[in-house]
Formats: structure tokens, sequence, C-alpha cells
């Protein structure tokens, strides 16, 4: 699994490519702590080209939607592929993580 991060004005877009497993979503978790310590702004993850999530990759993601909860900004997923989709219907992620088609979506 590889990322970018986009700072923009309105939000962080961080683009996730590849799988997001017990392998990869502690590096992750890792790699992201300065955007969860203190958010300073809007987070916008884009699954793109996520091919894969596992459950290991949900506490993950389910631990930013935690935090930005509790912040002044909002946090959103978008371009979610149809396989990475069901897994989020089928934990219910989608009831408290907005759900966005498209980066500019989640920027307006």
């Amino acid at each position: 699994m590889e990322f970018t991060v986009d700072n923009q004005e309105k939000a962080n877009v961080i683009q996730i490519n590849g799988r997001l497993d017990a392998v990869t979503a502690p590096q992750f978790e890792q790699d992201i702590a300065d955007y969860l310590s203190s958010p300073e702004n809007n987070l916008v993850l884009d699954f793109a080209d996520l091919d894969y999530v596992s459950s290991a990759g949900l506490r993950v993601i389910l631990k930013i939607a935690k935090v930005f909860k509790v912040s002044q900004f909002d946090f959103s997923v978008c371009q979610i592929q149809d396989h990475v989709r069901e897994v989020f219907e089928m934990s219910g992620f989608e009831h408290f993580i907005t759900v966005k088609d498209s980066v500019a979506d989640c920027l307006v």
C-alpha cells in the first residue's frame, strides 16, 4: 500500500493505493498520526485506487472517524470501488462516515 497527501485549502486529501490490511494498516496509522493528533483541516480519504480493506484497515478508518467526530473539522471518504463499498456497508460504516462520489464533492 502506498498513499499520497495533497494539502489543499479546504482539506487534506489522502489517496490510498493498494491494500489496507493487517500488514499495511499499522504503518498507515503511524504515518498519518500527525493528522489525528490535533486536526487542523478537513480530511478526505480518496479510495479510487484502494483495492482491498480488511478489518485492520476498517479499525484505522474508525479511529480517524472518532477523532474527527469530536473536532471542528469534517472527515469523509470518496470514490469507493464497489467491492470496498460492500465491506463499508456490511460493517455499517456508511451510517457514521460521510461517503461522497468524488474529491470535488468532499471539498464543497
